[in-house]
């Protein structure tokens, strides 16, 4: 990118940038473009306006019709970039998060989930039910407190468990498209929080992060009956037997149905 390394690029932009380079642009497009950015510009923090003008100033037309293309993932919510609240999805030790379940509004279940850097997931139902799925183990353990009951079976024989607990983080995690930012801020727990709306396993995700874009609450709303809400914490402590899959003392083994 002539002036400009493109090791300075966020990685988010990176291809991007690689694949527009490639052509070359319309004289009238790239003035349009840059007219555009200028007035975006003037709307973004000092540090994001800081950073767009030495890129638009690297003289290249495909790199001011990237930026373009890219401005939304900027947001307008103080500096904070849904990049940045998409980079703690997938760069933490450990999380945990609450979901409740309401369908026509009434409260169906909640589920408390961890995980840990290794994959490993234990999924906690209304107290009476735990799943620990464990890749690190090859193992999943699932554990009915009322009976005092355990079923205990190879991972790689196991049926799919709870498809909602995390198939939407792999689908945050590998997002690709724009996240609308919310007009408005909202104070949750205490902190000034930022909005941004995007499509998850075709529903409407509403996702609230802090200033430093660490997420704070998710809405997940089919449209129809059917929502989701999420708490989060990230890189809580988490003990050490929390993923273990051994049967706990007091509890008989049983054989699955199948």
């Amino acid at each position: 990118m002539n002036d400009l390394d493109k090791n300075q690029l966020p990685p988010i932009l990176a291809s991007h940038t690689a694949s527009m380079t490639a052509f070359d642009a319309d004289e009238a497009d790239v003035q349009h473009a840059q007219q555009k950015l200028e007035a975006a510009l003037v709307k973004l923090p000092a540090a994001k306006k800081s950073i767009a003008r030495r890129w638009l100033l690297a003289g290249s037309a495909a790199c001011a019709m990237v930026i373009i293309s890219m401005l939304p993932l900027f947001g307008d919510h103080n500096g904070v970039a849904f990049a940045q609240v998409q980079k703690h999805f997938v760069d933490f030790k450990t999380m945990a998060f609450t979901i409740e379940q309401r369908h026509s509004g009434q409260l169906q279940l909640i589920s408390r989930v961890q995980i840990n850097q290794l994959g490993d997931v234990r999924t906690d139902v209304n107290e009476g039910v735990s799943v620990i799925v464990s890749p690190s183990q090859k193992q999943v353990l699932t554990l009915m407190h009322e009976t005092r009951e355990a079923m205990q079976f190879p991972l790689d024989v196991t049926p799919v468990v709870n498809n909602q607990t995390t198939d939407w983080l792999k689908e945050i995690q590998a997002y690709k498209n724009v996240a609308t930012p919310l007009p408005k801020t909202r104070i949750i727990d205490g902190k000034t929080a930022y909005g941004w709306i995007l499509e998850i396993k075709g529903m409407r995700t509403e996702i609230w992060a802090d200033e430093n874009g660490i997420p704070i609450i998710m809405t997940m709303d089919d449209g129809n009956k059917l929502i989701l809400n999420f708490l989060f914490k990230f890189n809580p402590a988490i003990a050490a037997n929390t993923f273990s899959t051994n049967i706990p003392s007091g509890y008989s083994r049983i054989q699955s149905d199948d």
